[in-house]
């Protein structure tokens, strides 16, 4: 019945309303056939890939995202990359997909599938995956995407091919930087950094980015990390750029006077609200077609965090870390822990009570 109205569809896609239900039916309809019997996606890929084909050959711009996200949970809900994907992996690069701002972020959930679930395939079109990023990184209303499709390289494909790579992509995260900086922009900056140095290292990252100029880790902490890392919005990589700015401490070789700034930011990252930044785009459905507000509920979703479940619990590893500095520095830390705000400084103590450590 879902097929039928979909060929349907393609016919007169005249109702957006229409259109976003009876593709959430269909992502619903995915995820709880596929749960219980994964082999269920064959099935629905040979009924849907056919009007899929069909809708992308016509470029039916009302229906064109729907189809990609319904085709990245498709990807997602199973354990393999079937041929299909690897065939159309070369034309989701193509230029005049990204044209549609409804394409964007639908493609970089495909594509991000992509890279996890075939990083050697993907490897092999690493620069035409740099130009989309290059491309998305430099549009104020499509970095985040950038920046999601980057995560998903940056933690899948190999390091060995992705090492000739990291100086020219940092050198493009610091230009936007400096010509176009944003606070969403620079909290997604900073969720990446924690993902980079989860996957690679802190001292791996430190050193990519001195070697582009002398002492720059020190200067991104101060002007970058420390003021926006309350910007970080995922429960999950929060937890992740607190475990980054712990590390920060023991492997960033930063100045010890950016100590105190790094070590308040964080315990207000643990303690209060997620800071706002600009007026971010708000996706959803709305009266009225518009190719940019069809995200489905029920579709696809990459979280690249390398952590997981292996994470640490954030504040018993900061007062792990702190304890850890203060061995290394004798004499150093309390004071900077003394001119610290009140309440912070109860937070603080809290932690090393929980964790029954003491410096």
């Amino acid at each position: 019945m879902l097929t039928l109205r979909l060929k349907q569809l393609c016919a007169n896609p005249a109702r957006p309303n229409f259109n976003h239900n009876l593709f959430e039916c269909i992502a619903l309809s995915i995820r709880i056939l596929c749960k219980a019997h994964p082999s269920a996606a064959a099935s629905f890929e040979e009924s849907l890939m056919p009007t899929f084909g069909e809708i992308l050959e016509k470029d039916i711009g009302e229906l064109v995202p729907y189809v990609f996200q319904i085709m990245a949970l498709l990807l997602q809900v199973q354990n393999g990359c079937p041929a299909t994907y690897v065939n159309m992996y070369p034309q989701l690069l193509l230029p005049v997909l990204w044209e549609a701002s409804g394409n964007v972020q639908p493609l970089v959930l495909l594509l991000s599938t992509f890279i996890e679930k075939n990083p050697q395939e993907s490897a092999k079109k690493t620069e035409p995956l740099l130009g989309v990023f290059q491309k998305l990184i430099a549009s104020r209303s499509n970095d985040v995407h950038g920046f999601a499709l980057l995560k998903a390289m940056t933690c899948f494909i190999s390091p060995k091919e992705m090492a000739q790579y990291w100086q020219s992509i940092f050198l493009v995260l610091f230009k936007r930087l400096q010509t176009a900086k944003t606070a969403k922009y620079c909290g997604a900056f900073v969720e990446y950094l924690a993902c980079f140095a989860a996957k690679h290292g802190t001292e791996q990252l430190r050193d990519i980015t001195n070697k582009i100029q002398p002492n720059m880790f020190s200067m991104i902490c101060e002007k970058v990390i420390t003021q926006h890392i309350r910007k970080v919005r995922a429960a999950a990589d929060r937890k992740m750029a607190g475990v980054f700015a712990a590390d920060i401490l023991t492997k960033g070789q930063i100045n010890p006077s950016l100590w105190g700034n790094l070590l308040e930011e964080v315990i207000a990252l643990f303690e209060l609200p997620i800071e706002e930044g600009d007026n971010e785009f708000q996706e959803g459905v709305c009266e009225g077609y518009s190719n940019a507000t069809a995200t489905l509920t029920f579709g696809g979703r990459v979280s690249v965090n390398p952590l997981k479940e292996n994470c640490p619990d954030p504040k018993y590893n900061l007062v792990q870390t702190l304890a850890t500095l203060n061995k290394a520095n004798p004499g150093q830390i309390e004071p900077i822990i003394s001119k610290l705000e009140p309440e912070v400084q109860t937070h603080l103590k809290s932690y090393f009570t929980a964790a029954n450590i003491s410096l």
